[in-house]
């Protein structure tokens, strides 16, 4: 995925760069940005007439299932820019939706493409909606990113070299009672040892959420290393064979 800017309509709101998102080298973090991307999905639902509220009222939520963030030279302290958002046509219960980070002068910083599902939450599974539920997500433009297939299978000869626990605090959680999507990446990120981590250094981010986790739950993670990057597998640390996530860092 490279990082150009896409044609046709979109959903656009400003930014500016706080000094509580950036990092030591004093630019936009990349939890920050993927903190723009979730806030601006939320704004174009609330648009469309879909609010926290009417979610919380009719049992349902979209629950994200996967990330691919590729990442440029991010603004620094106190920089505005905008994010803009696409989605694309449905499949059953599950849409893609596409983000781009640029200043006023067309400048990317960072591209997204993420894959949601609509989840009935009594019920735990994908919900049954009218068709017409999705049309006030849809524009009649193209996504500007690429089809893509979340591939987040690990290489067999990754090499474990680090493993941290993190317990899943209050504060970790959302409006839905599990962790922040953002917290897993945090979680990936905080168990890179200080010699292999390089402010500023991440180009390419792919996640995938297999299980929620809720507070209370403690989370192992396990940082392994190849000639592809680096990998975290996030599990549960009273019952490994329960898998929370995988992140890859590149």
């Amino acid at each position: 995925m490279e990082l150009n800017v896409g044609t046709g309509e979109c959903f656009t709101h400003e930014y500016m760069v706080d000094y509580s998102d950036v990092t030591s080298d004093g630019r936009l973090s990349p939890r920050a940005a993927i903190d723009c991307f979730q806030n601006i999905a939320i704004l174009h639902s609330n648009a469309g007439g879909y609010t926290l509220d009417w979610f919380h009222d009719n049992h349902c939520g979209w629950i994200l299932l996967n990330w691919h963030i590729v990442f440029g030279e991010m603004p620094f302290d106190g920089a505005t820019f905008t994010c803009d958002t696409w989605t694309s046509p449905h499949k059953r219960s599950q849409a893609d939706r596409d983000f781009c980070l640029k200043d006023a002068d067309g400048n990317v910083f960072a591209r997204a493409c993420s894959r949601w599902v609509m989840m009935d939450t009594n019920k735990r599974r994908p919900a049954k909606l009218d068709p017409d539920f999705f049309s006030a997500y849809l524009f009649d433009e193209p996504r500007p990113c690429a089809e893509e297939d979340y591939n987040m299978d690990f290489p067999e000869d990754a090499e474990e070299i680090n493993t941290m626990t993190f317990p899943v605090l209050r504060h970790d959680t959302d409006t839905n009672g599990h962790a922040n999507n953002a917290v897993y990446i945090d979680w990936a990120l905080d168990t890179i040892p200080d010699e292999l981590y390089t402010v500023g250094n991440l180009k390419e981010l792919l996640v995938s959420y297999k299980k929620e986790c809720r507070k209370g739950d403690t989370v192992c993670s396990t940082l392994l290393k190849s000639d592809e990057g680096l990998m975290c597998l996030l599990t549960n640390a009273e019952d490994p064979s329960v898998e929370f996530g995988r992140v890859i860092m590149r």
